[in-house]
């Protein structure tokens, strides 16, 4: 575990143990922690927490003291709500981008996230959840739903706000990066069952989708720090590569 991360969790279970001695019963790692992809500067750090019951103003007083940077992400839920595995996003008291919810849709209580915790999850306190069974059918369906309910109405959204802008004007690194990955770490779902990183979707593009190995390669070197821009056309690209994951993922779903 990269050492800003574990100073991090620290910090976060002894503020949780601090104000409330047994909060926290539960406490598992995943996104890019979990996938050896952690970047400081530009990962987050996601977690899913096990509670023994909601307190929505204790746990928010628990986010309250974190730092602001990285971002501690994640999900809490009860030992009746863990043992059901929930994948179909329902409301739960959630943090997204260091914002605490407790009335909205938990877009990361998902199949994926299962996937995640049972394969690569890294278990910090309480019993492992290493090795849970995943419903493959349900994996599949959550996949490709969300390629086109999700990720093909951006891309219509990118090409809207690109209309009237020059190919050379300067778009956000982060937008053009979330667009370009994002589909293609489904779209390796869908073709191998197993979850890959955002990294790791990078790669995949360069031997999948080939045509757009130019941009995963400018990607990743944003990723890992480099002074990298781009343009209108990258974001245009992107939403290209979106289309694109949509089309073969359909194929790979028939």
């Amino acid at each position: 575990m990269p050492s800003d991360v574990g100073e991090l969790v620290d910090h976060y279970l002894g503020t949780a143990d601090r104000l409330a001695p047994g909060l926290v019963d539960g406490l598992h790692l995943t996104g890019s922690v979990a996938l050896g992809d952690y970047h400081p500067g530009t990962s987050d750090i996601d977690f899913l927490a096990a509670v023994p019951s909601i307190d929505v103003a204790l746990l928010a007083s628990v986010h309250a003291e974190m730092p602001t940077s990285p971002n501690f992400d994640g999900i809490y839920l009860t030992p009746a709500q863990l043992a059901a595995r929930p994948d179909d996003e329902p409301v739960v008291p959630h943090v997204v981008n260091g914002v605490f919810h407790t009335d909205k849709h938990c877009g990361e209580l998902n199949p994926v996230l299962w996937l995640t915790l049972a394969r690569y999850g890294v278990t910090v306190r309480g019993p492992s959840l290493r090795g849970l069974q995943v419903d493959e059918d349900r994996l599949r369906q959550w996949n490709l739903n969300n390629l086109t309910s999700y990720w093909q109405p951006l891309a219509d959204q990118i090409r809207a706000v690109c209309a009237d802008r020059r190919p050379d004007a300067p778009a956000a690194a982060v937008g053009v990066v979330w667009a370009a990955l994002g589909p293609a770490r489904l779209h390796y779902t869908l073709a191998t069952g197993d979850v890959t990183s955002k990294g790791g979707a990078a790669l995949y593009i360069t031997e999948r989708f080939p045509a757009w190995a130019d941009l995963a390669a400018r990607v990743v070197a944003w990723r890992a720090g480099e002074p990298v821009e781009f343009t209108t056309s990258d974001a245009l690209a992107a939403a290209d590569l979106v289309d694109a994951v949509t089309t073969d993922a359909a194929e790979l779903g028939d």
